[in-house]
């Protein structure tokens, strides 16, 4: 049941409330006329006391029931508001892990269209980027346990991309390793095309 639908119940609640307690009055009173009873009585006293506490109990028990319905919408309002954040915290993480994703993508690359093997200045670059990349995949990965269910669906996607990046990125090494006449023909589009396609699925 909703907020909404609680206060409603709540409100319906009152109104019977307040027809039940102005029958019960009046059917007193009907009573009292009839046997002609007098206020001052034992019994008098008695039913009166009997109502009020009747009456009491009621309002303790609505107000009761008010604070619950007050409480669980705040903790409604809080469970949203924590997996708003959660999510956007893995947004940006996985924002992060494309950015870096296509660094390496463009420096990678540059790298299998040069005629000559890569460089020991352009590897260190190329390895430090990739160190990069993995770390802010992994802090992404790493939030994903918290996530909210609508977000399974992307999380399933980008699950095994990992292993796939491992092994194009072993056979680009094995290409920047040759001159470019020995590399396998259009490895470098298929390199490209197949991170962009990464970043596109994230």
């Amino acid at each position: 049941m909703s907020v909404g639908d609680t206060s409603d119940f709540l409100f319906c609640f009152m109104l019977c409330l307040r027809e039940y307690i102005f029958f019960f009055f009046f059917k007193q009173k009907t009573a009292y006329e009839i046997y002609q009873c007098d206020w001052s009585s034992d019994v008098c006293s008695s039913d009166l006391r009997r109502v009020i506490l009747l009456i009491v109990g009621v309002l303790v028990a609505l107000l009761t029931a008010m604070t619950g319905v007050v409480a669980f919408g705040a903790w409604q309002h809080w469970t949203v508001a924590r997996q708003h954040q959660i999510a956007n915290e893995y947004s940006a993480r996985l924002l992060n892990a494309a950015g870096m994703l296509a660094v390496e993508r463009g420096l990678t690359y540059i790298a299998l269209e040069r005629p000559r093997p890569i460089t020991a200045a352009e590897r260190r670059r190329l390895d430090k980027t990739r160190i990069e990349t993995d770390r802010a995949w992994e802090q992404a990965l790493a939030v994903r346990t918290r996530t909210l269910r609508s977000l399974n669906r992307a999380n399933d996607a980008i699950g095994p991309l990992d292993a796939k990046l491992g092994k194009f990125r072993q056979a680009a090494d094995r290409a920047l390793a040759r001159p470019k006449g020995e590399r396998s023909p259009g490895i470098a589009t298929h390199w490209f095309s197949f991170v962009t396609g990464i970043i596109d699925e994230i």
